[in-house]
């Protein structure tokens, strides 16, 4: 079947005929499902939206989601490994840190929280931010981190608390 669906294609293109035909397409993807299941690319299923993700040095897979949850999947066979509540409540936006330790959870009331990804430890609510936050970015070593919202204003949180906060003449997006 692979053959000939492979030749089907093959003969549509040496002689000028449609090679969109849904046809020729299924019978390849049917083939490459019975000669190749490992072709397949496996399916994580969600209870919510995806807000962040990231690969960490390990190759984990970190997945954010808008309803507070953070999975975190093995590498190769895509299994979750775990999992953590990051506060049960809806989240408008989420953010990882590069290194995966850190996340940043924001807020229909403007308002951020820090997260440390292997223990969901949480800091409270950090309020400064008078619109949405939009960019999150953190330092290497994680005691810092910037956050920029729709009121044009970049914060930058030391350890929780507020160390200084820049006015720009528009939006950070």
């Amino acid at each position: 079947a692979a053959l000939l669906s492979n030749e089907a294609y093959s003969l549509a293109k040496d002689n000028n005929g449609n090679l969109q035909d849904p046809q020729i397409y299924n019978a390849l993807y049917q083939s490459l499902k019975n000669f190749s299941p490992v072709s397949y690319p496996p399916v994580i299923r969600l209870s919510s939206e995806v807000a962040s993700m990231n690969v960490n040095a390990d190759d984990k897979l970190f997945v954010l989601s808008a309803n507070g949850a953070l999975s975190i999947y093995n590498p190769g066979d895509n299994k979750l490994a775990s999992s953590i509540a990051l506060g049960g409540v809806s989240i408008n936006t989420g953010y990882l840190s590069d290194d995966c330790k850190y996340a940043v959870t924001s807020y229909d009331d403007n308002s951020i929280r820090i997260w440390n990804t292997a223990t969901g430890a949480g800091s409270p609510a950090l309020q400064g931010h008078i619109g949405l936050v939009r960019a999150v970015a953190f330092s290497a070593d994680g005691s810092k981190v910037l956050t920029g919202g729709r009121d044009s204003c970049v914060i930058v949180w030391n350890r929780e608390k507020l160390q200084q906060q820049v006015k720009f003449p528009s939006r950070i997006r």
